[in-house]
């Protein structure tokens, strides 16, 4: 148990190095303003706890998934709630509104800069090959959309390892939800 914590706190440390020299700048430079972050890691059953009240919730939050081969399997989701959803789209196009096209493909591009950023920093920092798939657009409740990374891992020995980041503009509140599993064997490799 204790080598798992240290484990834990090894991937938090790398994630928290790759968000804040990579992510987080193109998270400031994508909404022209300053902004923060918060990172946490868990096991797959820890962050299942923590987000029990989000997982009963009926609310649909827009999310962009995509998954990864070669050296690491990882999965990203990113999640934002209606509110910001709507800000999103207006920071980008900058307009009220637009066709349903068009703001999936907004959203899409906001996928594409934050991992983008990530997998770059992952690669540069590790020599690993990293293969994304192609970015997909959902709107569903939370449950729904935690159950895709769940899929993914189902059948590891070990649990995955969850890395929930929370990016937040300081001026407009605009905030995204990424959340990256990793394949327990694979976080080995980066610790």
């Amino acid at each position: 148990m204790q080598e798992s914590l240290i484990s834990l706190d090894k991937i938090n440390d790398l994630f928290k190095r790759y968000t804040n020299e990579r992510m987080l700048p193109a998270f400031s430079r994508f909404l022209d303003e300053k902004s923060i972050f918060e990172i946490n890691t868990f096991t797959m059953s820890d962050w299942r706890t923590k987000n029990q009240e989000l997982l009963e919730c009926d609310d649909a939050f827009t999310s962009i998934y995509l998954n990864s081969n070669g050296d690491l399997r990882l999965s990203l989701l990113f999640l934002i709630d209606w509110k910001n959803t709507v800000s999103v789209v207006q920071k980008l196009l900058g307009a009220g509104s637009c066709s349903l096209d068009l703001k999936k493909s907004a959203l899409l591009e906001t996928g594409n800069i934050l991992t983008g950023s990530f997998f770059n920093a992952v690669t540069d920092k590790t020599d690993f090959t990293i293969m994304p798939s192609i970015p997909v657009y959902s709107q569903d409740t939370f449950s729904l959309l935690s159950e895709i990374l769940e899929i993914n891992f189902a059948t590891d020995e070990e649990e995955a390892i969850l890395n929930e980041i929370i990016f937040l503009g300081n001026d407009t509140g605009l905030s995204i939800k990424l959340i990256i599993a990793l394949d327990a064997n694979d976080s080995k490799k980066l610790s």
